[in-house]
């Protein structure tokens, strides 16, 4: 934006009003695909089967935390640039208004009643317990409280890091929303002031700190700076490489850069590249008996997350997109964000039950992520009727697709791991 002074006005270089003036030919403008909702849903049906103990031998969990990082910052990034295409300027403030609008609500009342929980169970062990895993402990109503707290301010990642918690929370599966919001944090601003400055310049900023996140990452994992397997899993900066994928390849497509990827040959070389990028990491994120192995695992994931969101944007009729814009897949996307707040306190509360627990806790996820949606997200998106989420606007979809992912964790097994089963004593995230 121009600012002219009322006394003098100065001459403006023809550079700075190229940067800033809307561009003669806008980005794309990103409708709904219906293909993203059902990602969507096939990465919380694998983190439910993460977490419940049902994907030994790949790394599905962490995997598909890639692929929602990719999918946050190509939806994200994608939205920005178009509004700075056609309007010349990015609302930032309304920007963060309508994600707070989104996710809040949801988060808010789901913190509010499992608080209410642990103040009325507390002193159960059952309220306390690691799904397929340790049986727990009773819950103070001061950790529940750190653990809350937490939550609302989107710092669960760092206080588990640095072991803040003075007792074991059971809500570490809100690390990844933390990561999100601290990555918009930095990431919305730095675009906009770039697209100001020189489109081209945002790009290259992308990948630049994508590069810098892994090279991180290498370093890490080769010679465990940074305390180990948590820093490395739940840092924002370590995991900021897959978002900025995405929101690099984001900026390629607003602009017409990977047309020649859209149809034929190419598209469907798009697409498997993606899978087999993919298919490699779950078998290399899982196996962590050779660090050079995890690390190029690591790389894999980061590029082929995001590969796929593009792919199925660009090829979103072919076979892929299809299969993934199934009536079911897509309901589960559409309900990610709450049954991915709601699936694991469930699975914690009822994991005495064995298989028959698991059963229930997906059930009961389903129930609650339904009421979540009709009594109290609806609300706060317009007062819409329920039924008219079957087609969100795209403002809405990009801004529901907050990454909820909480992948199950890889222990490093070359470095002293953390304790794989947290016990209540550790303040630590449950696996």
């Amino acid at each position: 934006m121009l600012v002219a002074d009322t006394a003098v006005v100065r001459p403006v270089s023809p550079s700075v009003l190229a940067a800033a003036a809307p561009s003669t030919t806008p980005a794309r403008r990103l409708t709904h695909i219906p293909a993203l909702d059902g990602l969507r849903g096939v990465a919380w049906a694998t983190v439910f089967a993460t977490h419940a103990g049902l994907t030994e031998g790949v790394a599905g969990g962490q995997t598909v935390m890639f692929v929602f990082f990719g999918l946050s910052g190509f939806l994200i990034t994608a939205l920005i640039v178009n509004e700075h295409d056609t309007r010349g300027r990015v609302a930032l403030g309304r920007f963060f208004a309508r994600r707070a609008a989104r996710l809040a609500p949801a988060l808010v009342a789901f913190l509010v009643i499992w608080l209410g929980v642990v103040a009325i169970f507390g002193q159960d062990h059952w309220i306390g317990s690691v799904p397929g895993s340790s049986p727990g402990s009773a819950e103070s109503l001061t950790v529940a409280l750190q653990g809350v707290g937490a939550g609302l301010i989107y710092l669960t990642n760092w206080l588990g890091i640095f072991h803040v918690f003075t007792g074991y929370v059971p809500l570490g599966h809100l690390w990844s929303l933390a990561v999100e919001e601290q990555i918009y944090l930095f990431w919305a601003p730095l675009l906009v002031v770039l697209l100001l400055w020189r489109r081209r310049a945002a790009l290259i900023g992308a990948l630049v700190l994508s590069a810098a996140s892994l090279v991180e990452v290498f370093l890490m994992v080769h010679a465990h700076h940074g305390g180990g397997g948590d820093r490395l899993y739940m840092g924002t900066d370590t995991r900021a490489a897959a978002f900025l994928v995405g929101g690099a390849l984001a900026m390629l497509w607003a602009r017409g850069g990977l047309s020649r990827w859209e149809v034929g040959h190419r598209s469907r070389l798009l697409m498997v590249s993606a899978l087999v990028l993919i298919g490699a990491s779950l078998l290399w994120l899982h196996d962590g008996t050779d660090p050079l192995g995890y690390s190029v695992g690591w790389v894999a994931a980061t590029i082929g997350g995001p590969l796929l969101v593009v792919a199925l944007v660009m090829g979103r009729h072919g076979w892929v997109g299809h299969l993934l814009s199934g009536p079911q897949l897509t309901y589960l996307g559409r309900r990610s964000y709450a049954l991915y707040l709601w699936h694991y306190v469930w699975l914690t509360w009822l994991r005495s039950l064995g298989w028959s627990g698991v059963g229930l806790a997906l059930l009961l996820s389903l129930v609650s992520a339904e009421l979540s949606w009709r009594l109290v997200e609806a609300r706060f998106l317009g007062h819409r009727r329920a039924d008219r989420s079957i087609t969100p606007s795209v403002p809405e979809a990009v801004i529901g697709s907050a990454t909820w992912v909480r992948a199950g964790r890889s222990v490093l097994p070359w470095t002293p791991p953390p304790t794989p089963h947290p016990t209540p004593q550790r303040a630590s995230l449950p696996n």
